[in-house]
C-alpha cells in the first residue's frame, strides 16, 4: 500500500442563502447545525484537497481563480485567495502538481486550473498536470440545461482540452496509487469523488454530494442539486464507501467542520 499524506487547501469564502443550501429541509432544523447571519446567509468555504501519494503530487479542485468576470460579482465573497498564495502556504508551486481532480466544472470548483496571462491570454495553472474529469459531466457542461448554465463558464477549460491535459474517465475508475474515482449524478451530471487509500488510512472527497457536514442524513439535499433522488442514491453510495473504508471525509464548502470520519 502507498504512503499518502493529504492537506486541506483553502481558497476563500463566500455566501450562500440558507434555504437554497438545505432545500425542503426546514430552517427550524437545520439552523441546529449549520450558521446563519440576519439575512438568512451561510457562510461557504470554498476548499480543495492535495494528496501527496508516491511520486504524484494531486490537487483536488481549484477554486473559483483570480480570471477578472463581470459574473462573479453576483456573489457575495468574503474572500478569494490567489492561487500562488495558497499553494506557497503548502510548499508546492503550480508546477509541481501531477494531477488535477476537477470533482465538476461549476466555476467555484474549476476556475483556479486556468488563468489570464500577460498578454491577456488564458492559459493552464497547472501546465504539468493531467486534469481527471468524467465525459459524461464534460458532455453536460458543454451542453448544460438552463437550469445549471449559470454555474459553467466554459472558458475556465477549454484551453485544457486544446492542450491535451484532460483525461475522460467513464464510470467508476481506479487511477493508480489507490486512488479511486466515483462517478456520481444528483448535484450535477457525472461528478467524481475521489477516494485515495494509503497506509495511514483513507480520505474521501465526496464534493458537492456531501458538501458540508450537516448534509450527512441522506434526505437533506440543496435546492442546487439538479435531480434530487439521484443525489439521495449518490450520497448513499458515498456513506457507505466512507463506513468500509473508515474513511476521513472532507467537505468541500464547511466553513466550520473542514474533516470529520462518520
Amino acid at each position: 500500500m502507498t504512503d499518502m499524506k493529504y492537506e486541506l487547501i483553502n481558497y476563500g469564502f463566500f455566501y450562500a442563502d440558507g434555504g437554497a443550501m438545505f432545500g425542503a429541509v426546514p430552517k427550524r432544523a437545520w439552523k441546529r447545525r449549520y450558521a446563519s447571519d440576519e439575512q438568512n446567509r451561510c457562510l461557504l468555504a470554498i476548499r480543495g484537497l492535495l494528496v501527496r501519494v508516491g511520486a504524484r503530487v494531486v490537487l483536488v479542485d481549484c477554486g473559483v481563480g483570480q480570471k477578472p468576470d463581470k459574473r462573479l460579482s453576483y456573489y457575495q465573497w468574503k474572500e478569494n485567495l490567489p492561487i500562488d498564495e495558497v499553494f506557497s502556504a503548502v510548499g508546492v508551486t503550480p508546477d509541481e502538481v501531477t494531477d488535477v481532480i476537477l470533482t465538476h466544472l461549476h466555476f467555484d470548483h474549476c476556475g483556479g486550473a486556468t488563468y489570464c496571462n500577460s498578454q491577456g491570454e488564458i492559459v493552464p495553472q497547472f501546465p504539468n498536470a493531467v486534469h481527471w474529469t468524467s465525459r459524461r459531466h464534460w458532455e453536460h457542461a458543454m451542453n448544460p440545461s438552463l437550469l445549471e448554465a449559470d454555474s459553467f463558464f466554459p472558458e475556465n477549460v477549454e484551453v485544457l482540452l486544446r492542450q491535451q491535459l484532460i483525461r475522460f474517465v467513464d464510470g467508476d475508475t481506479s487511477i493508480g496509487d489507490g486512488i479511486t474515482l466515483y462517478e456520481c449524478d444528483g448535484h450535477t451530471v457525472g461528478q467524481l469523488a475521489p477516494l485515495f487509500v494509503g497506509e495511514e488510512g483513507a480520505v474521501l472527497f465526496p464534493g458537492d454530494v456531501i458538501p458540508i457536514a450537516a448534509h450527512h442524513s441522506a434526505v437533506w439535499i440543496s435546492a442546487y442539486d439538479i435531480e434530487p433522488l439521484k443525489s439521495l442514491q449518490s450520497k448513499q453510495r458515498l456513506l457507505d464507501v466512507a463506513r468500509e473504508t473508515n474513511a476521513t471525509l472532507v467537505y468541500c464548502h464547511d466553513a466550520y467542520k473542514p474533516e470529520s470520519k462518520l
